[in-house]
């Protein structure tokens, strides 16, 4: 099995493809067209659109789209065809999820079931080449060649697009429904701060007033505050004189006492 070389394919691809362009020969693989009807599953309406050649269309990123070659392609049965998309539209992130060869015996347009994997939207022109076909030669011809029903198919069927259709939530979509709960979730957070704090404050300015209790009695006297404080020295109370001390603890005499006399003099002395 070897690859046809561009010289090759420039012999035999006239009768092959149609329309046909020797232009469209590069690196030992041929330029295919994007066709005149796309299915995008962004798109609301649920079928595919036409398009005339020259206009654009735009694969959202993490959206599906079913595309159609505008090529006729014919593999012979000593031969077998690989497709791809060409680099310039798989590195913003535009992948073939189809399948990647064609058998022998087809002939009909080529479909693509592409998805942009990219952070932004990929274009397309209709008319313009976007995928590729290279074709392997097998060491002898084979009679186990293609007879499917896809063979000679020249649109996008009903099927095709019924496998498709449906909406599909790309992960834009998602960092956007994330980022808009989060936002929500925090205008909730602000609003029960603040309804919790007039509750509390409601809460708190309908109980009672609590008085403090009184403190214990003190067993020296006073309150428990009292006690706690250190007692201070009493201080004895002055003395006027010492006579006046010694008449205070004199015992007193009976009227009968012979001693006893209103001259204070004749009274005898106390011993000192």
């Amino acid at each position: 099995m070897s690859v046809w070389r561009s010289e090759t394919l420039c012999a035999k691809l006239p009768t092959l493809i149609q329309p046909f362009s020797a232009d469209r020969i590069k690196h030992a693989a041929y330029e295919l067209s994007l066709g005149s009807e796309y299915f995008l599953t962004s798109e609301s309406t649920g079928t595919k659109t036409l398009i005339k050649p020259g206009d654009q269309i735009a694969i959202p990123p993490g959206q599906f789209a079913l595309l159609i070659t505008e090529e006729i392609v014919e593999v012979p049965a000593d031969a077998l065809g690989l497709i791809s998309i060409r680099f310039k539209y798989k590195e913003p992130g535009l992948i073939n999820i189809s399948g990647f060869h064609v058998d022998p015996g087809f002939r009909g347009r080529l479909k693509f079931s592409v998805y942009n994997a990219g952070p932004t939207p990929i274009h397309l022109t209709s008319g313009c080449p976007v995928f590729l076909l290279w074709f392997l030669g097998l060491d002898q011809q084979t009679s186990d060649v293609y007879l499917g029903d896809r063979k000679n198919q020249a649109s996008l069927s009903d099927r095709d697009t019924m496998m498709l259709a449906g909406q599909v939530t790309s992960p834009a979509s998602l960092k956007s429904d994330i980022e808009k709960l989060r936002s929500e979730v925090s205008h909730l957070k602000w609003i029960g701060t603040a309804v919790f704090a007039v509750l509390l404050g409601v809460l708190v300015r309908s109980c009672p007033s609590i008085d403090r209790p009184n403190a214990p009695p003190n067993p020296h006297g006073g309150t428990a505050n009292q006690a706690t404080q250190p007692a201070r020295p009493e201080t004895p109370p002055p003395v006027k004189n010492q006579s006046s001390a010694r008449e205070s603890i004199r015992p007193p005499r009976s009227k009968s006492d012979p001693n006893r006399s209103g001259d204070p003099e004749t009274q005898p002395s106390l011993p000192r």
